[in-house]
């Protein structure tokens, strides 16, 4: 019982807080935020320890049972150690921590960087078939902003550079700003349903 209420309960009155402190004028309010806010970055430390833990145990699970795919886990393990033993006995800038950053780290981000790129480029393929009347508006304003954002657009129409820059200007900040109400109103109605306790699933339980 104590389990389920007690996280509850912190997260009420921590959000009521919260929500006090920025819409009224109380003081006391203001305090007990800024103490909250102060345990930041203690309870941020604890939070990358806890995610370490887990993502060892997991991997070190699928060592362990063989399941498909273990020696991924094998390889994580791996440089996990090397690198966190490197960088507590030679420090940060030693050589070796250095060449495992730019030339590891820097590189698997630049691959996974780039095959977004080829992800969005297929995605957008797909997108752009003038199966219906959507589809067809989507595939000429893509169309056109693409033809006005290079030189040959210039050679196909002087006004396509216009043209382009005005759907940038008009539709396009019209549907990201309705994005946007609706990304607020979601985000507010999904803490308000932590707060109130009907979201529970960062406690592990079912909706």
């Amino acid at each position: 019982m104590l389990k389920n209420v007690l996280p509850l309960l912190v997260t009420f009155f921590i959000g009521a807080i919260m929500i006090i402190e920025f819409f009224f004028v109380a003081p006391w309010a203001s305090d007990i935020s800024g103490l909250i806010r102060s345990w930041t970055p203690i309870i941020t430390a604890f939070t990358i320890i806890v995610g370490t833990c887990n993502l060892l145990m997991v991997h070190w699970r699928s060592v362990s049972r063989k399941v498909p795919g273990w020696f991924k886990s094998v390889l994580l393990l791996v440089a996990f150690a090397v690198t966190v033993v490197i960088g507590l006995t030679a420090g940060q800038k030693a050589p070796a921590y250095v060449f495992i950053f730019e030339n590891i780290l820097n590189a698997t981000g630049a691959t996974m960087f780039a095959l977004t790129a080829f992800y969005i480029g297929s995605s957008g393929f797909r997108a752009f078939r003038a199966m219906n009347l959507h589809a067809t508006i989507l595939l000429l304003s893509g169309a056109v902003l693409m033809l006005g954002r290079v030189p040959i657009g210039e050679y196909v129409s002087s006004a396509m550079p216009n043209i382009a820059q005005w759907i940038m200007d008009v539709p396009n900040v019209a549907g990201q700003r309705g994005i946007m109400i609706a990304m607020g109103i979601g985000f507010v109605s999904q803490c308000l349903r932590i707060l109130l306790g009907y979201n529970r699933r960062h406690l592990g339980a079912a909706e």
